[in-house]
């Protein structure tokens, strides 16, 4: 049931500059992961379902739901406002870093043994990947 008054969806616009990194895994979500940055572009809230959160919409489609991954987290997308600030969300901060260490994160988390493909559009984020994934090559698809 919808907040009284209240459309059942509400839409927001978002900062100038966030982005959404939609993240796209093998079918066993275990062996590889590829992110894609697209522009963050709006939040869209469930007025039925306040607990829920926003959902985030990028310029681009969001990738298919990963598949199930046991203790090894797979989010589906990260938010970053910069180099220095990106975070996932699922119901609470599942992870909130640097863009080099939310790198680290999505390859090793639990256990997890990934290698990761990038596809950037901002020049923050691009020098960030190139600096990591010169220092961890193995990482690397």
């Amino acid at each position: 049931m919808a907040v009284a008054d209240k459309a059942p969806v509400d839409v927001t616009s978002t900062s100038a500059g966030a982005v959404l990194l939609a993240i796209t895994y093998d079918a066993t979500g275990l062996v590889s992961a590829a992110i894609v940055s697209t522009p963050l572009v709006a939040w869209v809230y469930d007025n039925a379902n306040p607990a829920a959160g926003a959902t985030p919409v990028g310029a681009s489609p969001m990738p298919p739901m990963p598949p199930s991954t046991g203790a090894v987290i797979s989010p589906q997308c990260a938010i970053a406002w910069s180099n220095d600030a990106v975070w996932t969300l699922d119901g609470v901060f599942v992870f909130v870093g640097t863009f080099p260490d939310f790198l680290t994160w999505l390859a090793t988390n639990n256990g997890a043994n990934r290698t990761l493909s990038a596809r950037l559009a901002t020049t923050p984020l691009v020098n960030a990947w190139n600096q990591w994934r010169r220092i961890n090559p193995t990482l690397v698809s």
